[in-house]
């Protein structure tokens, strides 16, 4: 389905109009939503975060999901500015997002594939053989005990 969000400086109300359309029959968007904000009240949520202008924006009627949101909030940032245009359009393809999350989960499985083969290769086992092939010979070491030298305790030189 394809959506179309409008976003209306109304400066004579000192508010910002958002309406949501949808493409409910083929090439004709109808109306779904209209929702009135005050821009004190965007301003103060914009001032907070991202996050927070997210919440001031979603209504009970209108709720766009997640990737939708951001790019609302991204345009009425932009809106809130000195000297902006007075309105924006934006608009929004589900089988497009649908795609693309088909293309980031493909890749993701694709790097979990990779961990998996690494994780393989560190928990083979390690050959136990191989200290027994390696047969340790002359190990030179920089301490040596001197063959008259006792190594227990002498108790008989006082």
């Amino acid at each position: 389905m394809k959506q179309k969000y409008v976003i209306l400086k109304n400066e004579n109300d000192n508010e910002l109009i958002i309406r949501e359309f949808a493409e409910l029959d083929k090439e004709t968007m109808s109306l779904l939503c209209e929702a009135s904000y005050s821009y004190d009240t965007l301003e103060k949520a914009a001032a907070e975060g991202k996050d927070t202008l997210v919440a001031a924006l979603r209504t009970p009627n209108m709720y766009p999901i997640g990737h939708y949101v951001e790019t609302i909030a991204e345009a009425v940032q932009t809106l809130l500015t000195p000297d902006s245009e007075p309105s924006a359009e934006l608009l929004f393809d589900d089988i497009k997002l649908v795609e693309s999350e088909k293309k980031e989960a493909a890749q993701e499985e694709e790097i979990e594939a990779d961990d998996t083969e690494i994780d393989e290769i560190l928990s083979e086992d390690v050959d136990d053989d191989i200290d027994d092939k390696l047969e340790i010979k002359n190990i030179k070491t920089s301490i040596r005990v001197a063959d008259d030298e006792s190594t227990g305790t002498d108790e008989t030189s006082a």
